[in-house]
């Protein structure tokens, strides 16, 4: 519950910067309240979760904004990139090629292939294939079916498995009509931290994300990108002018 409550907290934070995460932008303060820097995110140590989007039926854009949303949501180090599957690859062969790469716990690789089911995984191989082609039939579904698939390919690449809880995400289907029927597009708190602990298994650790002040006042915050935070930065280093003096006292001395 603990953990949950400081994800919320975090989540509902980085809404903030969503539209500008590159740069974090400024932060007016309300009332009397200190600018915060906006929210900035820790050196990460550990393997990534690497998605790797083979297909053009979903712009680039559309992809990276997603994947963007999951890394602050689930707290996990996912990343996205685009590359084609070698000629002389399958997509199994290829999936399970990505998921050697340094670095990498777990390869989800997004495919447009009308042979193909929508997921196939292998919880031991900690790879997973979402397929786009059953999602295009409507174009007005296509963004949120895709979220909510990534979701359930992300989930079994680390081996985590589905929930009976429909107000979750990682609900089972048995084909698109009832991955629309699914109302969530995030998982549920129990599932959410499930998947954080599976992911351990895979040394994909959790992300740590804070305001520009409290990394500052931490001592890891990275260098300033704005006025905001250097206003920030100037600020809670700034030696104190009337720095607190302790007499001596013989009797405690002794």
């Amino acid at each position: 519950m603990k953990r949950f409550i400081c994800m919320a907290i975090i989540v509902i934070a980085s809404l903030t910067v969503l539209g500008n995460v590159e740069g974090f932008s400024k932060v007016r303060p309300r009332g009397r309240a200190k600018a915060s820097g906006g929210i900035v995110e820790k050196a990460y140590r550990g393997n990534v979760l690497r998605i790797i989007n083979t297909q053009t039926a979903a712009n680039q854009d559309v992809v990276a904004g997603i994947v963007t949303r999951m890394r602050y949501s689930s707290q996990l180090p996912i990343e996205v990139s685009p590359k084609a599957i070698p000629s002389e690859q399958t997509p199994i062969e290829f999936a399970s090629s990505a998921r050697t790469e340094k670095d990498v716990g777990a390869a989800v690789i997004i495919v447009d292939n009308p042979k193909l089911p929508i997921i196939l995984s292998s919880p031991d191989g900690r790879w997973a294939i979402l397929n786009v082609a059953p999602l295009k039939n409507d174009n007005t579904k296509f963004s949120e079916r895709l979220n909510k698939a990534l979701w359930g390919a992300v989930a079994r690449s680390v081996g985590a498995g589905s929930t009976g809880d429909r107000g979750c995400v990682f609900a089972p289907y048995a084909n698109v009509s009832e991955l629309d029927a699914i109302a969530a597009s995030e998982p549920s708190p129990i599932a959410h931290n499930a998947l954080l602990d599976v992911a351990k298994a895979s040394g994909i650790n959790t992300l740590f994300f804070a305001t520009y002040r409290t990394a500052c006042q931490q001592g890891w915050a990275p260098a300033p990108t704005n006025d905001v935070q250097q206003a920030i930065w100037d600020e809670t280093r700034k030696l104190p002018t009337k720095p607190i003096q302790i007499k001596f006292d013989p009797k405690k001395g002794r």
